[in-house]
């Protein structure tokens, strides 16, 4: 479903030149819970950015089911993004005046659709939510939080779901509630890719990619994390997704 080949990022900062990533390859199969690990400067993060459509390689290839991306326009990046990844962020990014319900309706609004209440309350309701959904952020603590963040990264049933240190800003309590959501979203056929320093998150991921100074060091099977169902059908998947122009 996902495949990157031999992709670089540079960034310039200052008169100093970064090299972020350097001819980094992977594939993401359907189904799949993938940690990206490293430390501060490893590239990981730049890896997420790229993966989830929010910044563009400088070189290398990008296909996401199958078709090339990264030459793409910004418009059609936007539309692909919001058809087909779900994110979750470390700082939540809910709006403080809105409550959890139209915070988690965000994406549907972005993307045109109208009368989808019903979903979305189905979306809270899954992270265990439904009494708090009219309750605004400052209502909530760190983890409920967060699981509006998952509802909302959900509610347009993405292909994919990022996470970019979902647990960096929770108590243990909540961590675990956290990982224990998306290993529940997994064993439902979604594909979760997250980004994380620590190893009590990584060892729930089915493959763990290490990364180091912009490159893949190790990328390997997690024979302790739990089983997922079946794998989903990826061509099906991909099919019942259009892409922007198609």
């Amino acid at each position: 479903m996902i495949e990157v080949r031999n992709i670089s990022k540079t960034y310039q900062m200052g008169k100093i030149e970064v090299k972020a990533l350097q001819g980094v390859s992977l594939k993401i199969a359907p189904g799949e819970f993938v940690a990206i690990m490293g430390a501060s400067g490893s590239g990981k993060s730049t890896l997420m950015h790229i993966l989830g459509l929010l910044d563009r390689p400088d070189s290398g290839e990008y296909l996401l089911c199958g078709q090339e991306v990264t030459k793409l326009s910004d418009e059609q990046l936007a539309i692909l993004r919001n058809r087909f990844v779900g994110f979750i962020f470390q700082q939540f990014h809910l709006l403080a005046r809105a409550t959890a319900l139209e915070n988690t309706e965000l994406p549907l609004i972005y993307a045109g659709k109208k009368n989808f209440k019903e979903r979305v309350r189905e979306k809270i309701s899954e992270v265990g939510l439904e009494d708090r959904m009219f309750h605004k952020p400052n209502e909530l603590s760190g983890g409920q939080q967060q699981r509006i963040a998952i509802a909302r990264a959900l509610v347009n049933d993405p292909l994919v779901i990022l996470a970019d240190e979902p647990t960096g800003n929770l108590d243990s309590k909540s961590k675990e509630e956290i990982i224990a959501i998306l290993e529940e979203l997994n064993r439902k056929g979604k594909t979760v890719v997250i980004v994380t320093h620590e190893n009590e998150v990584a060892v729930h991921a089915k493959r763990i990619i290490m990364m180091k100074d912009g490159v893949v060091i190790s990328d390997k099977n997690n024979s302790s994390a739990l089983s997922a169902g079946d794998a989903p059908n990826g061509q099906e998947i991909c099919e019942a997704v259009a892409m922007p122009g198609h």
